[in-house]
C-alpha cells in the first residue's frame, strides 16, 4: 500500500515538474517572438531615412491642403526664419526698393509742374487740380486692379505689367505737344505707380523672416524718400535751366532701368504658391532661398491651408476683419489728406512767404531720410513697435505743423517745416508694414489695393481745396488746415490694437 502512495506522489510530481516546465518553455517562446519582432521594427525604422515622402514634397496628394505626413510640421514663418536673411533676401530688396524709388521719382515731379505747365499752356489755376485728380483716378484704378488680380493670380506678373506701364507712359510723357494728351498720359503712368505701389511691399515682405519685416520694409519707403529727394534734386539742377521736358526725362530714367532688374530678380511669392495649392512651385522657390542664402531646407510638412476664395474685397469686412479694416482705412485717408494737401502746393506756398521754392523743397524732401531711419530703429518690438511707432509720428506732424503756421522767420519756418516732413513721411511706411501684417496672404494685396483707393481718394478733392487755401490770402491757414488732419489721426491711433511687431503671419 505505501509502495502505491509513493508511487502515485511521484508520478504526481514528474506530472506537475513537466507541465511547469513546458509553461516556462511557452513564455521563453514568446518573450523570443517579441524580441525578434522589436529587432525587424528597429531594424525598417533605421533602413528607413527621416526624409519625407515624394508626396509631402510635391503636393501630390492632396489639392485642397497641405499634405499631412508623419514629418513635423511648420508654419511658414518658421520655415523662413531657419532658411534666414541672406542674399536672396538682398535681391529682392534690390527689385523692390528700386521700384518704389521709381514710383516715388514720377510721383514726386509733379508738384514741380504747375508753374511751368500752366505757362506753357496757360492753364488756369482752378484748371489744372483737374490734372492732379485724373492722375489720382489712375492711381485707384491701377492699385485696385493690380491688386485684386495679384491675390488670385500671382504677384509676378501683375509686377512685371506695372512696371511696363510706367515706364512706357514715362518715356513719352516729355514728347507731348498738348495739355489734354498730356493730362491722359500722366493718368496711365499713375495706373503704373498704383499698380506698384500696391505690390512692392507685399512682394518683399511674403519672402521674410519674422524679425526682418520691420526694417526691410521701411527701406523700401526709404527707398520712395531717396526717389522724391531725386526728382527734387532733377528740379533744381534742371528745371529753370533746361526745361520741364529734360526734367521729366532725368526722372523717367529710374522707371526704364526697373525694367531688367525686375526681368532679372522677380520670383513668385512662395506664400502665394501655397496658398493658391500649387505646393511644388512652393516648395522650389523655398529651395532656391535656401540654396542662395546658403543654408538647409528642413525636411518638414509645412502648414498652410489652401483657398479658393481669394482676391475678394468684400472679405476685408468680415466680422474678424471688420474693426481693424475700419480704423485703419480712416487713417489712411487722413495721413493722404494731409500729406498731399501740404505737399502738392507747397513750393508755391514756400515762394508766396519769401523763400527759395526749389531749395527748400530739396531741403524738405532730404531731411525725410533721417525721419526713416528713425523710423527703422523704433519699429521694431524690443523699441516703439507698429502702432505705437505711429502715434508718436502722427502726433509730432500735427505740432510742426502748427508750428509752421504761426512762426514768421523764413529760418525758423525752414526748420520747422524740414521736421514736419521729418516725422510725416514715415508714417507711410509704419501703415504699409502694419498694414501688410495684420491681413492673411489670401487678400493681402486686395487689402493693400484698397488703401489705394485711399491713397488717390484725395487726389479728388485736395487739388482744389489746396488751391483755394492758397489763393485765399491768408498764409497761416494752409499748414493749419491740415494740421487738423494729423490730430484726429493721432485719436484714432489709440482704437489700434493689432500690434503685429513679432507676430507669424495669417495666411487666412
Amino acid at each position: 500500500m505505501s509502495c502505491v502512495l509513493v508511487g502515485e506522489v511521484k508520478y504526481t510530481m514528474s506530472s506537475l515538474f513537466r507541465e511547469n516546465s513546458e509553461e516556462r518553455s511557452d513564455e521563453i517562446s514568446l518573450s523570443e517572438e517579441i524580441n525578434e519582432d522589436e529587432e525587424k521594427e528597429e531594424e525598417e525604422t533605421s533602413a528607413t531615412p527621416n526624409v519625407p515622402s515624394y508626396e509631402a514634397f510635391s503636393g501630390h496628394t492632396n489639392d485642397k491642403q497641405c499634405n499631412r505626413t508623419m514629418l513635423p510640421s511648420e508654419n511658414l514663418d518658421d520655415v523662413f526664419s531657419s532658411i534666414k536673411f541672406g542674399r536672396f533676401h538682398i535681391k529682392m530688396m534690390i527689385l523692390t526698393c528700386h521700384g518704389y524709388f521709381a514710383v516715388c521719382s514720377e510721383m514726386m515731379l509733379i508738384i514741380f509742374l504747375t508753374d511751368p505747365l500752366k505757362k506753357e499752356w496757360n492753364v488756369p489755376n482752378m484748371v489744372y487740380p483737374w490734372f492732379l485728380a485724373c492722375g489720382g483716378v489712375g492711381g485707384i484704378l491701377g492699385g485696385v486692379v493690380i491688386g485684386i488680380v495679384s491675390d488670385k493670380y500671382g504677384r509676378r506678373i501683375p509686377f512685371l505689367i506695372s512696371v511696363f506701364i510706367l515706364a512706357v507712359f514715362a518715356g513719352i510723357a516729355p514728347f507731348v505737344n498738348s495739355f489734354p494728351l498730356f493730362v491722359f498720359v500722366r493718368t496711365l503712368i499713375s495706373v503704373g505707380e498704383g499698380g506698384l505701389g500696391a505690390l512692392v511691399y507685399v512682394q518683399l515682405l511674403e519672402f521674410l523672416p519674422r524679425k526682418n519685416r520691420g526694417s526691410c520694409l521701411v527701406t523700401i519707403t526709404l527707398s520712395g524718400t531717396m526717389g522724391a529727394v531725386y526728382a527734387s534734386a532733377m528740379a533744381w539742377w534742371l528745371l529753370s535751366q533746361y526745361g520741364w521736358r529734360v526734367f521729366m526725362g532725368a526722372c523717367a530714367i529710374p522707371t526704364v532701368i526697373q525694367i531688367p532688374v525686375s526681368l532679372a530678380l522677380i520670383k513668385e511669392s512662395p506664400r502665394f504658391l501655397f496658398v493658391s495649392g500649387r505646393k511644388e512651385a512652393g516648395i522650389a522657390v523655398l529651395k532656391e532661398m535656401a540654396r542662395q542664402n546658403k543654408t538647409q531646407l528642413h525636411t518638414v510638412d509645412i502648414d498652410c491651408p489652401t483657398s479658393e476664395n481669394r482676391g475678394r474685397m468684400c472679405d476685408l469686412l468680415k466680422p474678424a476683419l471688420r474693426g481693424r479694416t475700419l480704423v485703419i482705412s480712416a487713417i489712411w485717408l487722413l495721413q493722404c489728406i494731409g500729406y498731399w494737401g501740404v505737399t502738392l502746393f507747397l513750393p508755391e506756398y514756400m515762394h508766396s512767404v519769401g523763400m527759395d521754392p526749389y531749395l527748400n523743397t530739396f531741403s524738405v524732401f532730404l531731411a525725410q531720410i533721417p525721419g526713416m531711419f528713425f523710423a527703422i530703429i523704433n519699429i521694431e518690438t524690443h523699441m516703439l513697435g507698429r502702432i505705437r511707432c505711429l502715434r508718436v509720428f502722427s502726433f509730432f506732424t500735427c505740432l510742426s505743423l502748427v508750428l509752421f503756421a504761426f512762426i514768421d522767420d523764413v529760418a525758423v519756418k525752414t526748420v520747422t517745416v524740414m521736421v514736419c516732413y521729418f516725422f510725416m513721411v514715415p508714417v507711410f511706411s509704419i501703415l504699409n508694414t502694419l498694414t501688410a501684417e495684420m491681413y492673411p496672404t489670401e487678400i493681402r494685396t486686395t487689402a493693400l489695393a484698397f488703401v489705394s483707393v485711399l491713397i488717390g481718394l484725395p487726389s479728388l478733392f485736395t487739388p482744389f481745396l489746396s488751391a483755394g487755401v492758397l489763393f485765399s490770402g491768408v498764409l497761416w491757414l494752409y499748414p493749419l488746415v491740415w494740421s487738423a488732419c494729423f490730430l484726429v489721426q493721432t485719436f484714432l491711433t489709440f482704437f489700434l490694437y493689432w500690434e503685429t511687431a513679432g507676430k507669424k503671419l495669417d495666411n487666412h
